[in-house]
């Protein structure tokens, strides 16, 4: 008896994350926090990227700065 035993073959897929997260899948909350974070400096250039970028610069964000102590003069 002397019988071979090959392994079972692999059915299931593995699946690969995606490459990128969209930032326009956050909360806009969630959003807003984020963008408080960076100087004003970078705004110009962030707001280029998409509309949902542009849509987020509003007294909501100015009030977020606000609130973590980020405003600058």
């Amino acid at each position: 008896m002397n019988r071979q035993v090959e392994p079972p073959e692999k059915t299931r897929k593995t699946s690969q994350p995606p490459s990128f997260l969209s930032f326009s899948l956050l909360p806009d909350e969630i959003a807003v926090n984020c963008l408080a974070r960076i100087s004003r400096a970078y705004y110009p250039r962030f707001s280029i990227v998409s509309k949902s970028f542009r849509s987020l610069y509003s007294k909501e964000l100015y009030l977020a700065r606000s609130h973590i102590r980020s405003t600058e003069l």
